[in-house]
């Protein structure tokens, strides 16, 4: 059993890895996760993690997403909580953004050695040109996992 108030969730057991939020403005979802050995109530629990004047719900577990990659993309809405595709878009956007900054800047070195012996600086062009395209292919997504599918390893990294 879980607590909810409107982004704000309370769950008995706190799954290794898991880390306590607060309520967003945005509507989005944060959880706070109670210790094994909490031994008061959902509703106590509740009353002492979740920010005063915020509502909250008790819920079942089964209503919290398995998958956290979105977390801050989630809402709740009428009793279930949703993940947000174009926060996750976005949010996505701007990973691939971390990921490939480091990448562009060696690139942007390489090409003016390239430029200053004469060599040829297509190779690097097409490069870079690939790593900014790659927020741009997150726009025609529908869902999480086409979402996810956007992520090129050998480019970019580990997610």
């Amino acid at each position: 059993m879980s607590c909810v108030e409107l982004t704000h969730y309370v769950k008995k057991h706190r799954p290794e890895g898991n880390n306590n939020g607060t309520k967003n403005n945005d509507g989005t979802v944060s959880v706070t996760f109670a210790s094994p050995n909490w031994e008061g109530t959902m509703e106590e629990l509740a009353k002492k993690v979740v920010p005063t004047g915020l509502t909250y719900k008790i819920v079942e577990d089964s209503v919290i997403p398995t998958d956290k990659t979105f977390r801050n993309a989630w809402e709740y809405s009428d009793g279930t909580i949703s993940v947000n595709i174009t926060k996750s878009k976005n949010l996505w956007k701007e990973k691939i953004r971390g990921a490939r900054k480091s990448k562009l800047e060696a690139l942007d070195v390489d090409f003016m050695k390239a430029q200053e012996t004469g060599a040829d600086t297509s190779a690097i062009v097409a490069k870079k040109k690939e790593l900014r395209d790659f927020p741009a292919q997150v726009d025609s997504a529908t869902t999480t996992d086409e979402i996810k599918a956007v992520w090129d390893t050998d480019k970019l990294g580990e997610k």
